[in-house]
């Protein structure tokens, strides 16, 4: 039987071409005399390969801040073609270069340009010669994109045992570091600039000024003999357009000085009044405004601001009569500020029973765009508060007090305040948690609630606890017995010494600020 021309014609097709053949059919041909179908043809194997390294993304964050240090945890990257695909198996050089954004190649040490092995680059050595925030940008010698990464900044407490000073930096993976282990008085607070970090020394008035300073010419600190007190607080701030000014607040005259160039001067002028008795314990800088709490009764030569004052454009302003305890002048300790769907809120905290006739135990709400204290529920009663701040609980805003105290329901030392909206309400900590002795400081962040201060044993095995979702438990790292005043976490800055020793007989100390500097005196 002869082919039809159809058939006749097809055959010649995949005579002569294969991939005409297929296409003609594509789909099952049926004829009188047989059937042609699609078939699979196996190919050859092949690799497929990646292009060339066209951006860098950094897997693991640095981590680390101590001046001239090497970073704790190293930076890694790894590499990626144009389309995605991990340069796994890339062979040919490529170079992967880091440095510090805004500043110079000397602001980094270390071997700052190595090899990607297989996509992955990891540094080794790296180390900060700068303070401040670092931003550390890397690029690679194919890449069309940079990659950042910010080195984390390192928790730091202060406080004392024993009557000595202690300034201890705690890692990321929980080591601790004597910054300065034998200084002659407890340390209260601590805050960073970005040239100098400064501690304030708290206890009895010293015949030095107490205002020990690592700086970043040295390793050595060294202490001012420029303030006749204590110091309680340290706050760095930073108006537009002007350098950082480090705020000093505690029991000397004026109750304020202000740091600037190694220099110490009065935060505001004479002239302008002054805080009677000069009693700062708390500073609160919001915008063109600060707030100042403490056990001061009255501006001189001014009106009675009974321990919560503003001062704006250097005067002193009193919030409707301030604070009281059962008619006579009250304290505060500590201040926060939190702005909800009501408007801005400040917070004041410590030893009161009213705020401008309005009933506050220990806790007090300010509503600062309508001038007027306002009404709470609960709060202590009995003790006081030390120290107060805002915390993140799954979005929404609380309010964290701590101190020496108890709130109804017995539960002490901690409790809590929703504040994203009224009734403002203080209760028990997430439920009814307690906290065994003196809680003098805590420290929010996101992610992380601290708290120190002088637990009782063995209720609690260390002076530093973390929440951790249900309880709080000892800081990884440091179960000292050190009487924690201050929290902070502080940005790379300078050389911080753990070797430097203090004469134990004679408290006078290095008085020399940087570069033969000598300090101004305040009397």
């Amino acid at each position: 039987m002869r082919p039809t021309h159809f058939q006749f014609v097809a055959l010649l097709l995949c005579a002569w071409s294969f991939q005409e053949c297929v296409a003609l059919f594509n789909t099952t041909i049926v004829s009188p005399y047989f059937n042609i179908s699609a078939v699979s043809i196996p190919s050859q194997k092949f690799n497929v390969t990646s292009d060339s390294p066209a951006q860098i993304v950094v897997s693991e964050p640095p981590v680390g801040d101590v001046f001239g240090a090497q970073l704790e945890k190293q930076p890694r990257l790894q590499s990626f073609d144009q389309f995605g695909n991990a340069n796994d198996d890339w062979s040919e050089p490529v170079t992967v270069t880091v440095r510090a954004m805004g500043g110079q190649d000397s602001d980094l040490q270390g071997n700052r340009t190595i090899s990607l092995d297989q996509g992955i680059a990891n540094f080794t050595d790296i180390s900060l010669l700068k303070s401040g925030v670092v931003t550390l940008e890397f690029n690679c010698s194919t890449c069309q994109k940079t990659a950042h990464a910010q080195v984390e900044g390192r928790l730091v407490l202060v406080g004392g045992e024993d009557g000595r000073g202690r300034i201890v930096s705690i890692g990321s993976t929980g080591n601790c570091t004597d910054m300065a282990p034998a200084l002659p008085l407890p340390v209260r607070s601590v805050a960073s600039s970005s040239k100098t970090p400064v501690f304030g020394t708290f206890g009895e008035k010293a015949r030095y000024g107490g205002l020990v300073m690592l700086d970043s010419i040295g390793n050595e600190p060294f202490v001012y003999h420029g303030i006749s007190g204590t110091i309680d607080q340290a706050l760095v701030i930073q108006e537009d357009g002007q350098e950082e000014e480090i705020l000093l607040s505690g029991s000397f005259r004026n109750g304020m000085a202000t740091l600037r160039n190694y220099e110490l001067h009065p935060t505001i002028a004479p002239a302008s009044g002054m805080l009677d008795p000069p009693c700062v314990k708390a500073m609160l800088h919001t915008g063109s405004s600060m707030y100042l709490g403490g056990c001061f009764t009255r501006v001189v030569n001014g009106t009675g601001v009974f321990g919560v004052a503003k001062l704006e454009n250097n005067q002193f302003y009193g919030l409707s009569g301030g604070v009281t305890k059962n008619g006579a002048p009250g304290v505060v300790n500590a201040l926060a500020a939190f702005n909800n769907s009501l408007g801005m809120h400040l917070f004041a905290g410590g030893d009161f029973t009213h705020a401008g006739g309005v009933s506050s135990n220990g806790v007090a709400v300010w509503n600062i765009g309508t001038d007027q204290w306002m009404s709470s529920v609960g709060g202590v009663s009995s003790g006081m508060v030390h120290g107060m701040a805002v915390h993140d609980f799954n979005g929404v805003a609380t309010l964290v007090v701590v101190g020496d105290f108890t709130i109804n329901g017995g539960y002490s030392g901690i409790a809590e305040m929703n504040i994203d909206n009224g009734p403002f309400t203080l209760g028990a900590f997430r439920g009814g948690q307690s906290i065994s002795g003196s809680v003098f400081s805590i420290l929010s962040r996101p992610g992380q609630l601290i708290v120190g201060g002088n637990f009782t044993r063995p209720t609690h095995s260390s002076n530093t606890m973390q929440w951790q979702g249900s309880s709080f438990s000892p800081l990884q790292g440091c179960t000292s017995d050190v009487v924690v005043y201050d929290l902070k976490v502080l940005t790379p800055t300078a050389p911080l010494s753990n070797s430097t020793s203090f004469g134990q007989q004679d408290h006078h100390m290095h008085s020399n600020a940087p570069n033969g500097t000598n300090p101004s005196h305040m009397p």
